[in-house]
């Protein structure tokens, strides 16, 4: 178990529970509206947006995702997105995050697969799990490395809440 896991009390408008496994091989996304520019390898979904990737849930009022040629493939064509990879996702406005052991909410989030990096930021940012709440304005967590960097703005400070976990015989 994580330091951050999912918190039972954080539901209250969060997205449904994770589909299975089986469901999620996939980045799915659904969007009241799609803009897309093949010149730059851009898709902005916007209007109460719904992306399962990867074990996450993501819903947010807007979300670019930015894309480039697997490598080895050529550019994608219209509708052939099959040989995209996506380097960057920038979800905006009531972003909640759902996996499997953290919620997180934020007013805008920026993921960046290669690295592992993912920025939260906004006026009440929050990441939250079974043992330990994080609020704070700017949050960067490395996935890949399990390491979380969090600022408050003058005059709130970061604020953290631990749950202590019963200790096991």
């Amino acid at each position: 178990q994580g330091l951050l896991l999912a918190d039972p009390s954080s539901t209250a408008g969060a997205p449904a529970a994770l589909p299975p496994p089986a469901a999620i091989d996939k980045a799915r996304v659904r969007a009241e509206h799609l803009d897309v520019d093949l010149n730059t390898s851009a898709a902005e979904f916007s209007g109460h947006v719904h992306m399962v990737e990867k074990g996450s849930v993501i819903t947010s009022d807007t979300m670019t995702v930015y894309t480039t040629p697997k490598e080895g493939a050529t550019a994608p064509a219209a509708g052939t997105l099959a040989d995209a990879v996506i380097t960057k996702m920038i979800a905006r406005g009531q972003v909640v995050i759902k996996t499997e052991n953290a919620t997180a909410r934020a007013d805008e989030a920026v993921y960046e697969p290669g690295s592992g990096l993912l920025t939260l930021s906004g006026r009440d940012t929050i990441l939250a799990g079974e043992s330990a709440t994080v609020r704070g304005h700017h949050m960067v967590i490395s996935r890949k490395e399990g390491h979380l960097t969090a600022e408050g703005k003058a005059p709130e400070r970061v604020k953290v809440v631990w749950t202590p976990q019963p200790r096991r015989p």
